[in-house]
């Protein structure tokens, strides 16, 4: 099972397109709690 995977725009190409929801973005679980980066 794979903990991570690629996510690419759909708007490849196009000049300043936003980046995709999950950019530069990570989140761990650590016992009870969850930590979001980013």
């Amino acid at each position: 099972m794979a903990m991570w995977s690629v996510v690419t725009p759909e708007d490849v190409g196009i000049k300043n397109s936003a980046p995709s929801a999950r950019a530069k973005h990570s989140a761990t679980l650590v016992g009870d709690h969850v930590y979001l980066l980013g």
